[in-house]
This record gives structure tokens, sequence and C-alpha cells, in this order.
């Protein structure tokens, strides 16, 4: 049930990210908000089932984003994608066409980089509190730190 339930929220997220990423693509170029509502909606149904095919394709990561760079390129390419049907039919110029859908899908792969890299907050937070070691601090190194091994140089 869990799976099925990473599954859904997966998609459902999929799903907001190209809604939000299409709205300043369709707003500036719809006639009224409801139709870019419309055809932001569009886009993110379109995302959505490309997410569910690729989820069901691909085996997810054990953690919320233990590839954070994979997702976030296939979250931009999903975007990309499910933009075509909308921007192609509120512009009639093919590079502007294609330079928006590339807007779409920055914006909503950036949301999805921030969900993901917070995800991961969360995880090394509870863990680490979880197994007593209190917050998570990482090793930057510098002046002072700890080295492997516990040599000094």
């Amino acid at each position: 049930m869990t799976k099925v339930r990473g599954l859904l929220e997966r998609i459902a997220n999929t799903a907001v990210y190209a809604f939000i990423g299409a709205l300043p693509v369709a707003l500036p170029l719809a006639p009224d908000a409801l139709s870019a509502a419309g055809w932001a909606g569009l886009t993110a149904a379109i995302a959505a089932v490309l997410s569910l095919v690729k989820n069901l394709m691909v085996n997810p990561a054990g953690t919320a984003s233990a590839n954070i760079v994979e997702r976030f390129a296939w979250t931009a390419a999903q975007a990309f994608i499910a933009a075509i049907p909308a921007t192609f039919a509120l512009t009639v110029d093919d590079s502007r066409a294609v330079a928006l859908m590339g807007v779409n899908a920055a914006v909503s792969a950036i949301l999805s980089l921030a969900k993901n890299l917070t995800a991961e907050g969360v995880v090394i937070e509870a863990t680490s509190r979880a197994t007593g070691a209190g917050a998570h601090t990482p090793d930057l190194g510098g002046a002072g730190a700890p080295t492997r091994g516990g040599d000094d140089h």
C-alpha cells in the first residue's frame, strides 16, 4: 500500500508542478483566466500521465531524494512535453512556443527540486533524531574539521 501511495504522490506532485509551471505561460496568452487555467490543467494532466508511465517503468528510489538530479531532469522533460499542446495552440510562432515550453519546464523542475531538497532535509533530521544523534550538521571541511581515519593531515 505504501508503494501505491508513493506512486500516487509522485503523480500528483508532477501534475501540481506542471500546472503551476504552465500558468506563467498560459495567463498572458489566453483570452481569460479560466481559459488559461484550462490550458494549465491540460498541461498538468499530460504531465501526470507521463509521470505515471515513467514511474511504472522505472524502479523508484528508496528515499525521497535518492536521485535528485534524475527527478529534476524527468520533471523538466515531462513538463516540457506536456506543454506542447497549450503553447502551440496559444501562439503561432514555433520559436516562441518552444521558449514558453522551456519556461514551463524550468518552473516545474525548480518546484520539484525544492520539494525534493526539503524532503531530503526532513529525512536526514528524522533519522538523526531517531538514532539519538541530534540535529544533522554536514561536515563541510575547513579548519578544525575532523578528517577521515582520525589522522590530522
